[in-house]
């Protein structure tokens, strides 16, 4: 018998990973109102810097001592 949440939970748990990070509040709150602003999912958002960091659009800044 065909159960679509055992199916789905499924398909989940052999296709895709969690991806966990803790911020500290006041980063999240303002990668939330980013983010709401343009209209961009989280997993958006990260797909997106996925790309950019392979085409070299992102780089760590270098912090001086």
């Amino acid at each position: 018998m065909y159960i679509k949440n055992e199916y789905d939970k499924q398909y989940k748990k052999e296709n895709y990973k969690q991806f966990k990070v803790y911020l500290k509040i006041q980063e999240k709150e303002e990668l939330d109102n980013l983010l709401k602003e343009k209209n961009i999912s989280s997993s958006e958002f990260i797909r997106l810097s996925i790309n950019a960091l392979k085409n070299n659009k992102i780089k760590k800044e270098e912090k001086d001592n």
